[in-house]
């Protein structure tokens, strides 16, 4: 199994509702909640997948400048904090992949996968934001320069694609698996 946060994200976003430093903020039924990276992990530990993904802040297209650089900041602090507690045992079970994020900015999306790439103790790389709003002519340049960075070898996991000619076309660039909404 692999976690994410994906469907979640995608709701919340769907509800304008924005990240906080401390963590992405989430509608449940009993209303707005922030979800601290600790909290996440406590999540990973009990249900035990195979493989999560680091919290990330996951940024539709369309975003403003500022806020896509917040995005990426926030994820790559996020992803140490949950590869800090996984590597004092929580989340044990499963695999960490890093999120890389960065809207429809190549820089971002670039910056990003340099950072995820020197991040210690991860097991792969997950691609989220993509289906967003972004033009699918776009996501080409935005999924190449996320991928770049990254060292051989290790697995690439993407969200947010499910159409069979996105599929096969994220295969050829080095995509080897799918989570899709």
């Amino acid at each position: 199994t692999v976690a994410t946060t994906t469907d979640t994200l995608h709701f919340a976003m769907s509800q304008n509702v924005v990240s906080g430093t401390k963590g992405p903020t989430v509608v449940t039924p009993g209303g707005y909640k922030q979800v601290t990276p600790q909290m996440y992990m406590e999540c990973i530990d009990a249900l035990r997948p195979d493989i999560f993904c680091s919290l990330p802040d996951e940024i539709p297209a369309g975003v403003s400048f500022n806020r896509g650089k917040k995005a990426g900041e926030r994820s790559i602090a996020w992803a140490k904090e949950c590869q800090e507690m996984h590597a004092k045992g929580l989340g044990r079970s499963g695999a960490m992949f890093a999120s890389v994020v960065g809207g429809d900015n190549v820089f971002e999306r670039k910056k990003a996968g340099e950072a995820m790439a020197r991040q210690p103790g991860v097991a792969g790389f997950s691609f989220v934001g993509f289906g967003l709003g972004e033009a699918p002519e776009q996501r080409a340049a935005l999924l190449r320069a996320a991928l770049a960075p990254l060292p051989p070898g290790l697995p690439r996991h993407i969200t947010g694609l499910g159409m069979p000619e996105e599929v096969l076309h994220a295969v050829e660039m080095g995509i080897d698996m799918f989570g899709s909404v």
